[in-house]
């Protein structure tokens, strides 16, 4: 996750977000994905139960929604070849470092385009994203141990990536002429586990921790979870998510 931001002085090295396509998205229909590779809902739903192997099936969702959905959104084959790298182990590893380059690409395209054209493309962006949202939230209720925390995490970030860039690309709505913007309600439960189970290890406030997950993106959390915890002389240890009691022992 290349393109977040990081504080001067991080207090962690960078996630890292492992490759694990066995093959590059067919750039086919969307929707139809796993249908052309043999697969359904249930087999990637009910994956554990079904004995599918998990390599398989993280593989075909980074393939598809993670792949695919750059395709879709930026109405260009994206290829893995420009988006991995190969760390000092060996491991093929996920890079972002293009992100930017590529969404402003795609956003000088959609702003040159007639605009029932881009409020056209729009739709089909949010229909695409809409659809990973499901799968992921439901994969996430139905098996929240299944897939791997920081691949999990690179999807979500990915997710409001696009979704943030949207109004950037299809221009804003005009609601006096009857358009109205698509709103957006999204899960993905357990997306951000990793960074929040880092930030209890750093020693924040389970408190804070809570709230700061109820009101920032995926990608907001992993910045503020590379800042060192405020009041670092605190002890949160018998704090919870509903009370801090750290804090308040100063003016007991």
């Amino acid at each position: 996750m290349d393109h977040l931001p990081n504080p001067r002085n991080p207090t962690h090295v960078p996630i890292e977000v492992p490759y694990v396509c066995k093959e590059d998205y067919d750039d086919g229909p969307f929707s139809q994905y796993l249908e052309r590779k043999g697969w359904t809902q249930s087999n990637i739903i009910d994956s554990r139960e079904l004995g599918k192997p998990l390599p398989d099936v993280q593989s075909i969702l980074q393939t598809w929604l993670y792949f695919g959905i750059l395709t879709e959104v930026f109405g260009e084959p994206i290829r893995a070849a420009n988006c991995i790298r190969t760390n000092e182990r060996g491991r093929k590893l996920i890079t972002t470092s293009l992100l930017p380059f590529l969404a402003s690409q795609w956003i000088q395209r959609e702003r040159a385009l007639p605009q029932h054209i881009r409020r056209r493309d729009e739709s089909h962006a949010c229909r695409c994203l809409s659809e990973v949202n499901y799968i992921l939230t439901l994969l996430s209720l139905r098996d929240p141990n299944l897939l791997d925390r920081n691949l999990l995490l690179s999807f979500k970030v990915l997710f409001e990536y696009l979704l943030d860039a949207r109004p950037f690309a299809y221009g804003s709505w005009d609601v006096s002429n009857g358009e109205w913007p698509v709103s957006f309600d999204y899960a993905m439960p357990g997306a951000e586990e990793v960074v929040l189970t880092r930030m209890m290890d750093d020693g924040w406030c389970a408190n804070e921790i809570q709230m700061l997950s109820l009101r920032t993106k995926a990608s907001e959390l992993y910045y503020i979870s590379n800042l060192t915890r405020p009041g670092p002389d605190k002890d949160h240890k018998n704090c919870n998510e509903d009370q801090c009691i750290g804090w308040t022992k100063r003016f007991t």
